[in-house]
């Protein structure tokens, strides 16, 4: 059967639970498709799904992308809304404001994830009574940022330094 499982704790390499046992890489059955949103990318690679969405700290969206062979794509954190989703409430965990999680896509090619992206960050007509997440910058997703033609140049900025963590 098709599965869409997380591990027990989430924050693993791998998508096993003792709930609903383990999920399997969609082609390779001994293997994994990793984790946590592994369920998810193996969903996506298999054909089951065109789009999924996962949540990432420490790499579980480009984890399972890599295993799976599909883009998954970690934004900064709080750029798409959290809204519907499990928040850890901070005061409960010390970490949480230093390390927060990415809420990203995962898709067969880069234009897929792209889409995702520009339809994640579009604010919808909505009635006046939703107001948008305080926590997301009303900054709209740049399609061009997606893609790079031939001859185009690329800038990579890279941060030494946050004042917290040290290399």
């Amino acid at each position: 059967g098709v599965g869409s499982h997380v591990p027990q704790l989430l924050m693993l390499p791998q998508t096993r639970n003792a709930v609903f046992g383990t999920t399997v890489h969609p082609t390779h059955k001994d293997r994994t498709p990793g984790g946590s949103s592994g369920g998810e990318a193996a969903l996506v690679a298999a054909g089951v799904s065109p789009l999924g969405i996962g949540s990432d700290i420490g790499g579980s969206i480009r984890i399972p992308a890599a295993f799976c062979g599909i883009v998954g794509f970690k934004p900064t954190p709080d750029r798409i809304s959290r809204r519907g989703i499990a928040r850890i409430d901070p005061k409960k965990l010390s970490l949480q404001p230093a390390i927060s999680v990415a809420i990203g896509p995962l898709a067969r090619s880069v234009k897929d994830a792209a889409t995702a992206m520009h339809a994640l960050l579009t604010p919808p007509a909505r009635p006046h009574s939703i107001a948008p997440d305080p926590y997301v910058p009303p900054v709209p997703w740049d399609a061009h940022l997606a893609y790079v033609g031939p001859g185009e140049r690329v800038r990579v900025a890279v941060v030494v330094s946050d004042g917290w963590w040290e290399p």
